[in-house]
């Protein structure tokens, strides 16, 4: 009897989008670019008009791998990724942001990096780079990412561009516990890698710059500390129970992903209340953080805060 042949595409690609016709497009090519050419690619649109479904329907024509399908219920990246895992078949899923681009290799060396030593609770990521748009040019920032004690970085709030440098086991991801956080708009990737970690994830890294991610010089989350304090009330108790150092760091965590609202959005004064709280914190890891900060502030406004840290 013959062994029963996997027809199932090696990746599925899945790339949640809305109004973003162009870059979408660029995307796109980017993934049919790929060496890795056994692949599916499926567009999950939630909503747009602005032309993105006639131009979907255009590639379609010329390469079939490509699929498109209407998110109806909640629209967001979280929701579209979702939706992806349950709509697609490849032994592996990547996803990739509809204004973000891929090295060509990017695909091939993730995939043969997964199967020369399967782990079926391992993703696979890769280094990228932090592209902003300003003023008409673009400024390359590379972002290293964790090779090692990769559950203690993340619960001390690294957050990485997962929606574009992320390949993992469909099996992983078709798990309930492990579907992307809907009610979230924001942060959703540091909410996913934080469950991920706590149990028991393990990733393995391509060290080379494989993705772009492209975003503007200022974009602003004003909701960030009521999404911080979500996170923090959601998981605080399964934190609590891996031991007191990772409580630690998760509060520490937690404080630094407030910060950046208070940065973005606030200005000095939003900080230095944001830093008040922080020093009122029992956390030591927190209490570290809010006076490197308040060292930070001293010098760009050249006066005391009047914090006593």
């Amino acid at each position: 009897m013959k062994p029963e042949i996997d027809r199932r595409p090696k990746v599925s690609v899945v790339i949640p989008t809305y109004n973003r016709r162009e870059d979408l497009e660029r995307a796109i090519q980017s993934v049919q670019a790929q060496t890795l050419q056994d692949i599916e690619i499926m567009v999950v649109d939630n909503g747009s008009t602005d032309g993105t479904l006639a131009m979907l329907k255009e590639m379609k024509k010329s390469d079939p791998r490509i699929s498109f399908i209407r998110n109806h219920g909640i629209n967001n990246a979280s929701a579209g990724r979702n939706v992806g895992i349950y709509t697609t078949r490849g032994k592996y899923i990547a996803f990739l942001d509809s204004d973000d681009l891929w090295h060509p290799e990017k695909l091939q060396k993730q995939y043969e990096l997964l199967e020369k030593d399967p782990d079926p609770n391992a993703i696979c990521i890769c280094h990228y780079n932090d592209v902003l748009k300003t003023g008409g040019r673009d400024h390359e920032d590379f972002t290293p990412l964790p090779e090692t004690n990769f559950k203690e970085e993340i619960l001390a709030g690294l957050v990485f561009n997962m929606g574009s440098v992320m390949m993992a086991p469909r099996r992983l991801l078709e798990n309930g516990e492990l579907n992307f956080d809907e009610t979230l708009d924001s942060a959703e990737d540091w909410e996913w890698l934080l469950r991920f970690a706590l149990k028991g994830g393990t990733i393995k890294v391509v060290p080379e710059k494989l993705s772009t991610y492209r975003r503007e010089a200022k974009k602003i989350y004003p909701h960030q500390v009521e999404i911080s304090r979500y996170i923090h009330k959601k998981l605080a108790a399964t934190v609590r129970s891996q031991g007191r150092r990772e409580s630690r760091l998760f509060s520490a965590g937690v404080y630094s992903h407030m910060m950046f609202e208070a940065r973005t959005k606030g200005g000095p004064a939003k900080i230095a209340a944001m830093v008040g709280i922080m020093a009122r914190s029992p956390t030591s890891a927190a209490i570290l953080t809010a006076k490197a900060i308040r060292r930070r502030i001293k010098r760009a406004a050249g006066k005391s805060t009047g914090l006593s840290l």
